[in-house]
């Protein structure tokens, strides 16, 4: 019997234990990464059109090997029906290719436009870069001023493009206008195919070219596979440092990463780039979701009602659901508050169910995310006996009202006075005539 005890107790114990760790890890999960190895970070949510978490997402800093994702857009947006055509590569579509990340393509060579396409976008080729520049726009020079009009139809204003390759470090950007693009570039079906795969066979060459992407290529020897990733561009140059740009999708909730200006490993395995892309990818999968904060069952607040039947307020409700992507932890009272925008304070029965009264905005962080109109949920009847005295106390305050009624008071007061002033002239008149009378009578007696 006492082994039985013993064990109940020890089993109670566990689940207590249990419980009291269950908190600490929602806790650890809901935490944001710590990104402070990058000098600017910028996480995107694909479907709510909104940034989940930002770090220096402003700083002009060196561009590096992101000014890719820009070429490329612009190849497969000029060069998607031209795949099929053939490029003979010359002299000077590869002079002056620089950086180590170069097929070495040489003079003579015919590739299909596809074929360079994949070798830049997926492989990350300078000189394929080069030779698609002359393809589009006639020279490497041409070619950036085509980059520049198009980051500004893009809305971009810190942004400079000087470079199609990021090489030289001469192209500067933020964490913002670069996710701006990457934005673009998702939208992209040809540019999304391109650098989500992870290798491409070059008939012509006879090589296999793959993806420079370490969380696309999975291999055994690669840590920083990540199988929600889908693509984008990466780079490192000595000034820029390691530089990210990954999106990523669980075939729901697609984000998009950027991350710019982290030290420049010495090994793939140290590019701490990836470990910080990786960290967020994982982190938001665990930690958000889709949260209705308003139903058509929340009563948001209530209104006061007067000359009402039975009650002296009504519940004000949505006639609809408003839904936003947030950490599961978020709290109303919070991180999410409301802020309303009635037409009226309070309201005068009758009241009819579904009257329009306003508008609330849904705030998480001091940022307005979204808002619904409000309506009545119910109505109100008008009390007879409340609505007498309600006229009545309106009349008090009418003042066409009151000052007729001061006027009849006074009026009526004077006649009283006068009234009284005469009755007691008469009897001083009669009590006169009669003293009078009295006296005669008595003489003649």
């Amino acid at each position: 019997m006492k082994k039985r005890i013993c064990a109940a107790i020890c089993l109670v114990m566990c689940l207590l234990l249990l419980l009291q760790a269950l908190p600490l890890t929602v806790a650890a999960e809901s935490t944001v990464p710590d990104t402070s190895a990058a000098k600017a970070v910028y996480f995107y949510h694909v479907e709510s059109d909104s940034a989940v978490h930002v770090q220096n997402e402003n700083a002009l800093l060196p561009a590096a090997s992101t000014v890719k994702l820009l070429s490329g857009l612009i190849f497969c947006e000029q060069l998607a029906e031209r795949q099929n055509e053939t490029v003979v590569v010359t002299a000077e579509m590869i002079a002056g290719v620089t950086g180590y990340r170069s097929k070495f393509l040489k003079a003579g060579t015919i590739l299909s436009v596809r074929d360079l396409l994949y070798s830049a976008v997926c492989a990350s080729y300078n000189d394929a870069y080069q030779i698609l520049a002359h393809l589009v726009s006639g020279s490497p020079k041409d070619f950036l001023a085509a980059m520049s009009l198009r980051a500004r139809e893009l809305g971009l204003t810190q942004s400079t493009f000087n470079d199609l390759i990021g090489t030289a470090d001469a192209s500067f950007t933020t964490a913002a206008e670069m996710a701006t693009i990457a934005k673009v570039a998702y939208q992209n079906e040809l540019y999304r195919t391109l650098c989500a795969e992870d290798e491409y066979y070059v008939p012509v060459l006879g090589e296999t070219v793959y993806n420079r992407n370490e969380m696309i290529e999975a291999t055994e020897t690669n840590k920083h596979y990540n199988s929600k990733c889908n693509g984008m561009s990466v780079g490192s140059t000595t000034n820029g440092g390691d530089c990210i740009i990954a999106s990523a999708s669980n075939g729901k909730e697609s984000y998009i990463c950027v991350i710019l200006g982290c030290t420049e490993a010495e090994t793939v395995a140290q590019n701490q780039a990836y470990l910080l892309a990786n960290a967020l990818i994982n982190w938001v999968y665990k930690t958000y979701t889709y949260m209705d904060i308003i139903t058509p069952d929340t009563v948001v607040c209530t209104i006061p009602v007067t000359v009402a039947d039975m009650t002296t307020k009504i519940d004000i409700k949505s006639d609809r659901t408003f839904s936003y992507y947030l950490p599961s932890t978020a709290n109303l009272g919070e991180e999410l508050q409301f802020s309303l925008r009635l037409s009226q304070t309070e309201l005068e029965a009758p009241v009819e169910a579904g009257r329009f009264v306003g508008y609330v905005a849904i705030i998480y962080e001091g940022k307005i995310i979204g808002s619904v109109p409000l309506y009545t949920a119910n109505g109100a009847e008008r009390s007879g006996f409340v609505s007498n005295l309600k006229a009545i106390q309106s009349l008090t305050k009418n003042r066409a009202f009151m000052a007729g009624a001061i006027f009849f008071l006074v009026g009526l007061a004077a006649w009283i006075t006068a009234e009284c002033l005469l009755i007691r002239y008469r009897h001083r008149r009669w009590n006169k005539y009669f003293s009078h009378k009295i006296d005669t009578t008595q003489r003649r007696k």
